[in-house]
Formats: C-alpha cells, sequence, structure tokens
C-alpha cells in the first residue's frame, strides 16, 4: 500500500424512518419546536446529501453551480425523521438542526470563476430567517454582495433537479412550515467505523468516597497546606517542590483541571505541599521555603512570604524582591515587573466525584447543546480524544462508558423530550 491512511469522518446519513404524529401548517418558527420545511413545488427539505447540482451562467465567462441537500415530495401522513427541522433561537432568527443534532449551514463563495452556493448539514451554525415566505441564511448572505435564500431547483416547479441549496432572492423558493406533533425520538445512525479499540471512559467514583484536591483561591490562611505554582501553559502549572536533601528546589508540572466550577490539581507529592505558618513562613516537613537575593532555596528556618496581585514578594536587607519563573527555573529579581505568574492551590478533601463540571458539557462552554453530542459523536468514531474530565461530563447515562447513547441522551434534552 502506498499512501496515506488518514483517518476521515465518515459521512452519515440517517436511514429515513417513519415517525408517529401529525403536523400543522404554522406562519414561523418558536424555540424548540420541531418542523417540516416544504419548498412551493412540493418537495420538503431532508438532511441527506445528494449528488444532484445544477448550474447556470453570469455576466461574461461566470458559472454559477449549485449543491446542498435531497428533497421529498410532501405527504403529510408520511412523515420520516429526515425532514424533521428543530428551531433554536438565536438573535433575530433560529438555527435549524437536525434530529442527529447538526446545523443546516447555507454556503456561498467564489469558485474561480464565479460562485458555487451550497447548503449543508454539519457543526457550524447558521441563523435563518423568514422573510417574504422566504428563508434567508446569514452564513451564505455574509459571503456574497445580494441576501441568499434556501431554494429547491431553481425554484421553479419546472426545474426538474431535486436539490436543496441558497440562491438569491429572485430565484428562491417560496417555503410552508408544518410544525411536527408527535414523538421524534433521535435514533442513532448507522455508523461502520474503522475498527480500532474504543477508549472507555474513567469509572465514575462511588458516591461517599473522598478524595483530596487542591483547590485554586486567592487568599492564604494560616495553618492551610497550599501547592505553589507558576503558570507554565495552557492547562498546566509548574509547582515549586523540595527536593528532598540539602537545600534546592525542583519544579513539577501538574495538570490544572477547569471546568464550570473552581480549578484544582492533584498531587501525592508531600513535598510540594507547603504549609503557611501564622509568621508567614510556608514549609514542608522541616524545611522552609527560603528565597534569597539571588535564587529560591530551603532552609531549617523560614523568612516571611507575602503575596498579593497574583505575585510572592520578601525583603531581603537589600530591599524588595519577587519570585520568578522562567518556564524550567525559579529565581528572584528586585523588579516587579519580572515576578512570575503565581497561582495557589489549598488542599481540600471533597466527596469523590464532586463536579467541576456540569453533566453533559463536554466542551465546557457552560451549556449542554447539540455541540456537546457533536462531541461524543466525533470520540465514538475515534476521531477525536477526550481529557478524563470530558469524558466524566460526557458519561451522561452513568453506565461508565462514552459512546452514541450518552449522544442521543443529550439531543433528547436539547430538543426538549426529556428533563
Amino acid at each position: 500500500y502506498n499512501g496515506s491512511a488518514t483517518p476521515t469522518e465518515p459521512t452519515i446519513t440517517p436511514t429515513p424512518t417513519p415517525v408517529p404524529g401529525s403536523v400543522t401548517e404554522v406562519s414561523g418558527f418558536e424555540n424548540g419546536k420541531t418542523y417540516v420545511i416544504v419548498a412551493n413545488d412540493g418537495y420538503a427539505l431532508t438532511c441527506n446529501d445528494t449528488d444532484a447540482s445544477f448550474s447556470n451562467s453570469g455576466s461574461g465567462s461566470q458559472s454559477y453551480v449549485y449543491t446542498g441537500l435531497d428533497g421529498v415530495v410532501f405527504d403529510q401522513n408520511s412523515i420520516t425523521a429526515d425532514m424533521l427541522w428543530t428551531a433554536q433561537a438565536s438573535g433575530s432568527g433560529w438555527n435549524l438542526l437536525d434530529q442527529s443534532g447538526r446545523y443546516l449551514n447555507g454556503i456561498y463563495e467564489s469558485n474561480g470563476n464565479g460562485y458555487n452556493g451550497k447548503l449543508a448539514v454539519n457543526s457550524t451554525a447558521d441563523v435563518w430567517t423568514i422573510s417574504s415566505n422566504k428563508l434567508r441564511s446569514d452564513n451564505a448572505s455574509s459571503g456574497s454582495s445580494s441576501e441568499k435564500f434556501l431554494t429547491h431547483g431553481s425554484g421553479s416547479s419546472s426545474n426538474s433537479v431535486n436539490v436543496f441549496t441558497v440562491r438569491s432572492s429572485s430565484s428562491a423558493s417560496t417555503i410552508t412550515i408544518y410544525e411536527y406533533n408527535g414523538s421524534a425520538t433521535p435514533t442513532e445512525p448507522t455508523i461502520t467505523p474503522t475498527p480500532t479499540p474504543t477508549p472507555t471512559a474513567t469509572p465514575t467514583p462511588t458516591p461517599g468516597d473522598t478524595e483530596i484536591r487542591y483547590i485554586e483561591t486567592t487568599t492564604l490562611e494560616a495553618g492551610k497546606d497550599y501547592v505553589i505554582a507558576a503558570t507554565n501553559g495552557e492547562n498546566t502549572v509548574a509547582a515549586i517542590a523540595y527536593s528532598g536533601s540539602g537545600n534546592s528546589i525542583t519544579v513539577e508540572t501538574l495538570n490544572v483541571v477547569t471546568g464550570t466550577g473552581a480549578a484544582y490539581v492533584k498531587t501525592e507529592n508531600e513535598n510540594l505541599v507547603w504549609n503557611r505558618t501564622s509568621d508567614n513562613f510556608f514549609v514542608t516537613g522541616t524545611r522552609y521555603l527560603y528565597p534569597t537575593s539571588s535564587s529560591v532555596t530551603t532552609y531549617t528556618s523560614g523568612r516571611a512570604i507575602s503575596y498579593a496581585d497574583g505575585k510572592l514578594s520578601f525583603t531581603a536587607s537589600s530591599g524588595t524582591y519577587y519570585i520568578t519563573f522562567n518556564g524550567s527555573t525559579f529565581g528572584t529579581s528586585s523588579s516587579e515587573s519580572s515576578a512570575a505568574s503565581i497561582r495557589l492551590f489549598v488542599k481540600t478533601e471533597v466527596e469523590s466525584g464532586d463536579p467541576s463540571y456540569l453533566i453533559g458539557d463536554v466542551n465546557f462552554n457552560g451549556t449542554v447543546d447539540a455541540s456537546d453530542a457533536i462531541l461524543i459523536m466525533r470520540y465514538t468514531l475515534n476521531l477525536i480524544t477526550l481529557s478524563d474530565l470530558q469524558l466524566l461530563a460526557g458519561d451522561v447515562n452513568g453506565n461508565g462508558t462514552v459512546d452514541a447513547s450518552d449522544a442521543i441522551v443529550i439531543m433528547r434534552k436539547v430538543l426538549g423530550l426529556i428533563a
């Protein structure tokens, strides 16, 4: 084999499954409700890609090519899941999502000799608004000098090309919106992934057990234990640790766990846990943190160290000094502008599983929505990896594994089918 076997995300085409329920013609969308969108030629929009396309010519040698999604002849007595779109309010318009949580997205872009209009379902949100019974795409309109609207074929019933795309207003289809009244339970697409072992999530801790975490704080209290660290990356810190012999210190890198709660670190190394004394000393075991005008060391007696505005400072015979960090070594400087950005983490006993995240919020944006379900499906297909905390957040049904069933639960919540 001579090539590059790069894993790619398969195109998921949900099987058109009949769903129970009825439809009622309405004048517009409402948040959280599900709809069927029908063009004036009687075709209903589906979420399925199609190879059908058409083109036309503009001024000069310009060429316009239109591609997009499949349509089906609308029959009120035969509604399938691939015809259903759920509206989510977004600004003055609506995001429209299929039953797998993908957004309806209009695309209008240059092809070098004209423009391509396309309608797709993907992870990019588009805002749709209704204007004169036409459905306007914000994304497609922003890529053009004129507004773009959802269209079936050329917008004329005489056009035999079955493709929903985006075109200018003069060529756009008028639409009729039908509200769906039923239980459109999302179904898991049939996916045949590359046979690669699927990672399993970290088992959920047993409620009632406790663990030690060092939770980020901005204050110091005498008698409490702290990890003292400098910012050293997006999700890591460099902690000050006693080397275990002599006066020297070492640097240990710790991962910072973040979510919707307080950030924290975990460690079993007692040499980097410093007790704050009433004399404003830091001590681990019998060794005191003892910075000098030239370095950061330890000693058998202490030196008062102050913390303010994210900086550690102390007073020596020659004046005030600040603790610094150059990416690998802690040091000291008399220049405040050279001071390291110090983060303090206080020792705290918490119940195991005490969340610093929201169940279902896999991308940690503070809310549970379709984008979290998409991340889980990408993880299930081995297209991405998730952190330990993301795996805990993604195990929505609590079975110890993150898989498509968790994505389905999230989508049922997004669609208002479950609490």
